[in-house]
């Protein structure tokens, strides 16, 4: 083999050495590129659906707050609520907590019920959910008890969103589905839109089985689940299927 050839070999080993590299970058520059790509418009989508999901916890949340009587009341009760308002204002939760606690002491029949639901709004903001929990539920029970249909609505959807924060988006499925309907049937002057567009989303989600079963454990019927599922799948799907179990 002449210098020559051996030279031109050397030449074309380079080249073809020049090339796979050049062929090599240019691929790994776009899978780069498509990544990126993916990555930002998964976080999109990641922050619309979080914007989505605070409107329902904002909008509902604002709408669970229930007062009952509370503020034409009178005498110990009516300063305890005085109070613990103030400090609600001042972000001071426990110090509210403690002015609704001593307003149980002279409350009666539905204060009982809304007072319950202010604790479990104390408890809740600052994110102690648990016992958020148990004051939503006495709410709830308390309500049932003297036959309040808005307390004993408005305590559900609050247990649905305290849910919905612990991350038991399957169980919060189904307080949020029988608030719904107790709301509705109550005549609320509100546009139920943002709950209806978001469970026809987890309906979808979750298959109607699953869906169902969430709202018989809420403690709706079968009947009125499977109705409500029914409607629901006539929805166009609006919010992420936040239902992790």
């Amino acid at each position: 083999m002449t210098p020559e050839t051996l030279i031109l070999a050397a030449a074309g080993v380079v080249a073809g050495g020049v090339l796979t590299w050049y062929f090599a970058w240019r691929y790994y520059k776009k899978q780069k590129q498509e990544a990126a790509a993916q990555a930002a418009e998964q976080e999109r989508l990641a922050k619309e659906q979080g914007r989505k999901l605070d409107m329902l916890q904002q909008t509902v949340g604002k709408m669970a707050l229930y007062l009952d009587g509370l503020p034409k009341s009178t005498g110990p009760v009516r300063t305890s609520f005085d109070l613990g308002r103030a400090a609600m204002k001042a972000y001071k939760w426990d110090v509210a907590i403690g002015h609704f606690k001593e307003a149980l002491k002279s409350a009666s029949g539905t204060q009982l019920v809304a007072l319950y639901n202010l604790i479990g709004l104390c408890h809740d903001t600052p994110g102690r959910w648990d016992d958020a929990l148990l004051a939503f539920e006495e709410s709830r029970r308390l309500a049932k008890d003297f036959g309040d249909k808005m307390g004993e609505a408005k305590a559900i959807a609050k247990i649905g969103l305290v849910l919905q924060a612990k991350g038991e988006g399957y169980k919060a499925v189904g307080f949020h589905a029988r608030a719904l309907a107790m709301f509705a049937q109550l005549g609320v002057p509100f546009k139920l839109g943002i709950y209806e567009g978001y469970l026809s989303n987890c309906l979808r989600v979750m298959g109607r089985h699953e869906f169902v079963a969430a709202c018989e454990k809420a403690g709706m019927t079968s009947e009125d689940a499977g109705k409500l599922a029914d409607s629901l799948a006539k929805q166009q799907p609006v919010g992420p299927p936040a239902v992790s179990r």
